[in-house]
């Protein structure tokens, strides 16, 4: 069986993906900031993630969990084609 080719991701930019394997709606940040989800209709929707930003330009995806907010960190040159059970469709904001 064939490996998934790794999704689309422009040079310097960090995208996030609603599937598995980068499919399905794709958003694209380049922002030093914390941005909520809600605001593009993608909250809770997350799956899989390519960071195509810079060598020092990691990215952060976030989530409210009953102990607070919980933070992983999208590495730059990553990629990640499942998010996994701790975070697959229970990502809140992004940072990248």
């Amino acid at each position: 069986m064939k490996a998934a080719a790794v999704p689309a991701c422009a040079s310097g930019w960090l995208c996030i993906f609603e599937h598995i394997n980068g499919g399905g709606k794709r958003l694209i940040f380049r922002d030093d900031y914390w941005q909520k989800l809600e605001v593009y209709g993608f909250e809770n929707t997350l799956s899989s993630w390519r960071n195509n930003q810079g060598s020092n330009d990691s990215g952060m995806i976030g989530k409210y969990a009953p102990t607070g907010f919980a933070w992983g960190n999208l590495s730059p040159g990553g990629y990640a084609s499942n998010v996994g059970n701790d975070w697959n469709d229970q990502v809140d904001e992004i940072y990248g």
